[in-house]
């Protein structure tokens, strides 16, 4: 336990290279013993929306909350992940407790892997993912296409899309030979270079821009790539040191657990039900949008135009007085409406029933035989 402290430094080192964040480690030592300070609140608020995030997105569940503030969106974020603890969702962004966000960090950083994640995702998108091929995700545009109808016309439909993939496979695996040979090229022609095994082809290219084109003297853009390259050494060192030392920061985390068990009975005193509720009724109302949606397909809540019009919509606009005003302006339009189409209907409805009133009189009244 001696070295918690380095390890808690060098996990601030890791939040910094991979999200961004400037965590410190008094900022842990403070959340354990439940600290009321502001800032400790305030950055683990932001560390906890960012990790979430990504961890939701690679679970792909189509959960956007951008439309909420970052306390709001982080919790939805946590309820995606099934995180059980009811004290992180009765949190508040004025609430004076700041250990079930240092529980609820720890959680994330357990059971989801997500520092993995994030450094998996830099590294493919950094300049060393260039090196590499991988796949792409993005959207693909549907092509239609016109089956026949006659059997022995489908029949040879289908040998002729065999045939495309059969080709496009082949064509695939001598690319995929191609690159290879120039690669094993480039690292046997720059092998012992300047002591180290072999440049990668980016890296020969670079050698060679600066020494034949720059005289020696690196462009802008070769600044910006070592600059990058610089970066992502960086987090890959600091993320295999994490990794060997990880467990002494769980290890940690259970005295921060023994912590909190002893003042369990204060903290249970202590939720804010009145924030819980709030967060339980937007939570079953997204719930009851999601399940519209996956069952009508004319009213998408992922589209761009959609808007949710709930009495949850206040929690997102506190503070915000033009958003509120706006939408107080469509309440009354609505309402307008809707009197003026109730107005329409009692006129209607007591024209028919004098017709029906005029025309009692005119009745013949048959009796029965």
């Amino acid at each position: 336990m001696s070295d918690i402290k380095s390890v808690l430094s060098l996990l601030c080192q890791h939040l910094n290279a991979s999200i961004n964040v400037t965590m410190k480690p008094e900022y842990f030592r403070l959340a354990k013993f439940n600290s009321t300070a502001e800032n400790v609140r305030e950055v683990f608020w932001k560390a906890l929306n960012i990790l979430s995030y990504h961890a939701v997105k690679e679970k792909i569940i189509a959960a956007d909350f951008e439309q909420f503030d970052i306390v709001w969106a982080t919790k939805l974020y946590f309820a995606y992940l099934q995180y059980p603890a009811v004290e992180f969702y009765a949190l508040s962004a004025e609430s004076k407790n700041n250990r079930p966000l240092l529980l609820a960090f720890a959680w994330l950083l357990g059971t989801e892997n997500i520092l993995s994640i994030i450094v998996q995702l830099k590294l493919s998108n950094s300049v060393l993912g260039k090196e590499f091929s991988y796949a792409n995700n993005s959207e693909k545009e549907e092509i239609e296409y016109n089956v026949p109808e006659s059997i022995p016309a489908q029949i040879n439909h289908v040998l002729y899309l065999s045939g495309k993939v059969n080709y496009n496979i082949k064509q695939i695996s001598e690319l995929v030979s191609e690159r290879t040979k120039l690669v094993n090229k480039a690292h046997a022609a720059s092998k012992n270079y300047s002591g180290l095994p072999h440049l990668s082809v980016s890296e020969l290219a670079l050698v060679k821009r600066i020494s034949t084109v720059n005289k020696n003297l690196p462009s802008d853009e070769d600044k910006k790539y070592i600059k990058e390259l610089s970066a992502t050494a960086s987090l890959l060192d600091i993320h295999m040191k994490w990794l060997k030392k990880e467990h002494i920061f769980f290890e940690w985390m259970v005295t921060v657990v023994e912590e909190h068990n002893k003042s369990m009975s204060t903290s249970l005193q202590d939720i804010d039900w009145n924030e819980a509720t709030k967060f339980v009724s937007l939570l079953d109302y997204m719930t009851q949008e999601r399940l519209k949606v996956l069952s009508s397909k004319e009213r998408c809540k992922d589209s761009p135009n959609y808007e949710p019009n709930c009495i949850e919509r206040m929690l997102r606009l506190q503070g915000d007085d033009a958003e509120m005003e706006k939408w107080l302006t469509e309440i009354s339009a609505e309402l307008d409406k809707e009197t003026e189409d109730l107005t329409k209907k009692k006129e209607m409805l007591s024209k028919k029933l004098k017709d029906i009133l005029k025309s009692i009189p005119s009745c013949v009244q048959v009796p029965y035989s």
